[in-house]
Formats: structure tokens, sequence, C-alpha cells
């Protein structure tokens, strides 16, 4: 071989080794980040599942999901880090009465008009036996979102 094949093998050769080096080091910054998946059912107006980065506070949790004021979360440290999947179950504070037994007399006190509440009743009885969320009752109901939070102020669905 001639001296300057020699020279260009060997500049190749360091060139590959350094760009693996680096291709090694840089790794860790473009792997994906963890994910961890919080699924809340009842106690929030945004229910179902949702993904957090790893390492995620409960309060920005509970924030993403805007829970229901009158469910109870005191039992979560929202500095706490979660660090695994989990299904979160929220129970209400106090006593609510269920929207199945919503009445006339109810609504005026809520400003809710008396057609929303003809339609919920005939809602729930075609629904019988099954389970709904708030935003099952928004579509089909098409509800504005102002009446929607009054009712999950103060009523629950099971």
């Amino acid at each position: 071989m001639k001296k300057t094949q020699m020279v260009c093998l060997i500049i190749l050769v360091g060139a590959l080794s350094s760009f693996g080096y680096l291709a090694y080091k840089l790794q860790s910054h473009i792997a994906p980040a963890k994910q961890v998946a919080i699924t809340i059912l009842k106690g929030v107006r945004n229910p179902g599942t949702k993904f957090f980065n790893y390492g995620v506070k409960w309060g920005k949790i509970f924030q993403e999901f805007d829970i229901i004021p009158g469910y109870d979360i005191g039992k979560y440290n929202l500095e706490a880090k979660v660090t695994i999947d989990q299904q979160v179950e929220l129970n209400t504070v106090g006593f609510r009465t269920k929207l199945e037994k919503i009445a006339i007399k109810n609504a005026e006190k809520l400003k809710i008009s008396r057609e929303i509440v003809a339609k919920i009743r005939s809602f729930l009885k075609s629904k019988k036996n099954k389970k709904l969320t708030w935003k099952e009752l928004e579509w089909n109901l098409e509800i504005d979102s102002e009446t929607l939070r009054t009712l999950q102020e103060n009523f629950i669905l099971d």
C-alpha cells in the first residue's frame, strides 16, 4: 500500500470510531421519555386515561383532569411523584343526590331550564342500567358547558 492510502485508511477509521462514540453518548438524549398512564373515570370533568411524564406530581394530574368540586382528593399528597400506572377512584366528600332524582324545583334553584330536566329524565330512562359519563350526557343532550358544570357540582351519576 502506498503511504497516502495508509493515511486515508487511518483517518477513515478514526472518523468512524469518533462518530460511533458520539452516537453512543447522544443516545440517552434521543431516547423517549418514560410515561405513566393515569385513569380517572369518576369525579372529573375530563374522564378517561391520560399519559404523563414519569415522575409527574399528583397536583398536575388532578389539574389536567379538572376535578369536580365535592370529590375528595385529600388522601393524595399533591407534591408526591407518580412513577407507576394508576387507576384512581374518587369519592364524594358530602352527600349529593343522584342525577336520576333531579326534580324541577331543584332545577329552578340551580337555574336549569325545565326542558333540560325533561331531556335528562328521558335520556336516563332510555339508558337504564348502563354506566354513563358526563361527556356522554353533554354530547347526547347538547347541554351547554355552564349547565353541565352546575349539574356536575350538585349531582352524581351513579
